[in-house]
């Protein structure tokens, strides 16, 4: 039946032991993200600093920040996609014991990943007011959530 959990299933969980997951993992993919950005970015700088072409340098630093900023945030989105897909969960989701499932209940699919993933980024657009709904949703829900059709539950 929709609407998971069914009385006597998990819980779902609330804004703060979300947002202190939220907090582990933007750290973690900031990680990931950066480390993408220096590959990218360093190169061009290389080859721009030594350029005897003091505009082609600055061209070439240009280009790898942009495209090491876009690596970056595409390993950020990445990050949460995969770990969604792959286990259903995140790892500071996993810390403490916190799971997102389908309207369902059921694991979420890459499909639903991918959508949450979207939904992330919408819920950030104007102050982050997509996340603050998880405060005072009946069900705990995110703008994200609602979206994809999934909630977050202990357990």
């Amino acid at each position: 039946m929709p609407g998971y959990p069914q009385p006597g299933g998990p819980a779902y969980a609330g804004f703060g032991i979300r947002l202190i997951a939220y907090l582990i993992d933007a750290v973690l993919a900031t990680i990931i993200g950066f480390v993408i950005f220096f590959l990218i970015f360093v190169p061009f700088a290389a080859l721009g600093v030594g350029s005897a072409d003091e505009e082609f340098g600055s061209l070439l630093a240009g280009l790898g920040f942009c495209f090491g900023y876009c690596g970056l945030f595409a390993a950020t989105l990445g990050y949460f996609t995969v770990t969604w897909g792959l286990w259903s969960t995140s790892p500071g989701k996993m810390i403490f014991g916190l799971r997102i499932v389908d309207g369902s209940g059921q694991r979420l699919g890459w499909s639903k990943a991918v959508l949450r993933t979207l939904g992330y980024f919408c819920s950030g657009l104007i102050f982050y007011i997509g996340f603050l709904l998880i405060a005072f949703d009946e069900r705990k829900q995110g703008l994200h959530d609602k979206i994809a059709d999934t909630f977050v539950v202990q357990g």
